[in-house]
């Protein structure tokens, strides 16, 4: 489990290959991460932080692949998704092209994992 520093995830992956590791990033750190994005003017949605985090959150709290396949259709769908090219950018370049839904036991903790 580490912190969402793309250059560790690397090195760790790359120094426990032979084993076929996975890096897990915990709910602290995802959360981290998107709040520090979010927050950024930049990034230009820092006016619509709230609802973009209650929808990215919908996504991490999918228990189940048709909860996360809508979840991700609901964030696409959103006027604050539709109008910010950076959001887009980020959030499939950054997020759903690196974590898959891992299902635990705990059918109410999914656990995302770096690929």
């Amino acid at each position: 489990m580490c912190d969402f520093c793309e250059k560790e995830i690397q090195v760790a992956e790359e120094v426990f290959s032979f084993c076929g590791c996975i890096t897990y990033l915990c709910n602290f750190h995802r959360e981290q991460a998107w709040e520090r994005w979010t927050s950024k003017k930049e990034n230009g949605v820092h006016l619509n932080k709230d609802e973009i985090l209650c929808r990215f959150r919908k996504i991490a709290h999918a228990t189940t692949e048709d909860k996360y396949s809508a979840a991700v259709s609901d964030l696409k769908s959103s006027s604050t998704w539709q109008t910010n090219m950076k959001l887009r950018r980020w959030f499939d370049n950054t997020l759903l092209q690196c974590y898959k839904v891992l299902h635990t036991f705990c059918a109410l903790s999914p656990i995302f994992c770096l690929c």
